[in-house]
């Protein structure tokens, strides 16, 4: 582990602004989803596509 870091602000924030119907500005302020490396056994035991 390298940091924890709270995100409750945040959380709070995209719920603010998800129930406030503008989604665009939420989706802005969550992190860029990146493909967790993941080797086919195990891939293949969940159910997981490669990607």
């Amino acid at each position: 582990m390298v940091a924890l870091t709270d995100v409750t602000a945040t959380a709070r924030e995209i719920r603010a602004l998800l129930d406030a119907g503008d989604d665009r500005a939420a989706a802005g302020l969550l992190p860029d989803e990146r493909p967790y490396p993941l080797p086919a056994g195990p891939a293949a035991t969940i159910g997981a596509t490669p990607s």
